[in-house]
């Protein structure tokens, strides 16, 4: 032909994947505005060495639901994931290669990251990362955070997806205008298009807010917000008794329901009240705490509970891992990272839980006993 052609690329999941594989290996494209996205495939899955079973679950049966012609070696990932827990190394790697990881840093497209708060496949920390990369390269790029992916946002305020008219269309017009906005510029070279500020986010109230700064960068962070707390102990035991999810509150497709966290009945607590005054809390809470335990659980799992609504934040839950080799050892990790507005007289629960459906595995049990959480 007579040139080059100018192509911008929208879609969410995999064609979010698209996109930044894409991208990072053809120049041509002039902009990408990837949906509920990932960079690590194995971190997704398999963040902190623990399989997410219910989500291996439902993407196996999805694959072979459309017939999809994939590498052979998924399937014996998932099927030994869901059973057991944990993939061996040369599944890790596939999991690695099956996505943009390292492809982001070649990207030069200017990108649009739109990333769900109620995502428990493909959490914010993706989109965080790749915004990182792109940003260490001065590639233009903006991140937008909604409630949904895959997921449901069940928040019963002001739901993105759920039974009140109108409200969905309050983030999805956004992520529509923005869309179409970011191509305009990029693609149509519309300079005088408005892209709005680099990072917008929408809280559990369903409210918009907004920075000139990306949660990736430090900046963008006040001072911390610290609360401790004392611990306690808990028997380690598969699911059947207490632990945390299925959700089954409505809407939620009974197909997902073991794929998404709920509160526990059996948990070690910690009060989380609220601050003096109206607080952002937005990123990923850093939690610490001393333990020390017996048994063949290689993980415990964390979760933040909303007590005005009786829901898990997003719905999501952090594998912790422990080693319970009867020792004292102290623990460190960024929970998955959340969107919350809280203000005085709100109060939040940590919840420390021995087991998910969301990571089921009957082979973890054991006693471990927690203290200076943090």
């Amino acid at each position: 032909g007579v040139g080059d052609p100018t192509i911008g690329m929208i879609g969410g999941s995999y064609g979010g994947g698209i996109q930044l594989v894409a991208a990072g290996i053809d120049d041509r494209i002039e902009a990408i505005v990837p949906g509920i996205a990932w960079n690590s495939l194995n971190e997704s899955l398999y963040p902190t060495a623990d399989f997410k079973t219910s989500w291996g679950a439902l993407l196996g049966l999805a694959l072979l639901e459309t017939g999809a012609r994939i590498n052979s070696q998924i399937y014996p990932a998932l099927i030994q994931g869901s059973l057991l827990g944990f993939i061996n190394e040369s599944q890790q790697a596939i999991l690695s290669s099956s996505g943009p990881t390292v492809l982001v840093d070649s990207i030069t497209a200017p990108t649009l990251l739109i990333q769900g708060t109620a995502d428990g496949l493909f959490p914010l920390e993706q989109s965080t990362i790749n915004a990182e990369l792109l940003a260490a390269n001065d590639i233009p790029v903006d991140v937008i955070w909604f409630c949904g992916g895959h997921g449901v946002c069940l928040d019963p305020r002001k739901p993105a997806l759920g039974a009140q008219p109108g409200i969905y269309t309050l983030q999805g017009e956004l992520n529509m205008e923005s869309t179409l906005n970011w191509l305009d510029k990029y693609v149509n070279g519309n300079e005088l298009v408005p892209t709005g500020p680099r990072f917008e986010w929408w809280d559990q109230l369903g409210d918009y807010h907004f920075s000139d700064l990306l949660p990736s960068d430090p900046a963008f962070y006040g001072d911390p917000f610290v609360t401790p707390g004392a611990g306690g102990s808990l028997l380690l035991q598969p699911l059947c008794c207490g632990g945390s999810g299925p959700q089954l509150k409505s809407p939620t497709p009974l197909l997902v329901s073991p794929a998404l966290a709920a509160p526990a009945r059996q948990a070690i607590d910690i009060a989380i009240p609220g601050p003096l005054l109206p607080t952002q809390m937005v990123g990923a809470p850093e939690l610490t705490f001393t333990y020390s335990g017996v048994g063949t659980s290689r993980h415990v799992y964390a979760q933040l509970v909303d007590e005005k609504t009786n829901l898990v934040l997003g719905n999501i839950i952090t594998a912790v891992p422990v080693d319970l080799d009867g020792g004292t050892h102290e623990v460190t990790i960024d929970m998955q990272s959340i969107a919350y507005t809280m203000a005085p007289g709100d109060s939040l629960t940590l919840q420390i839980v021995g087991a998910t459906s969301v990571y089921a595995d009957a082979t973890q049990w054991g006693f471990i006993n927690v203290s200076n959480v943090e």
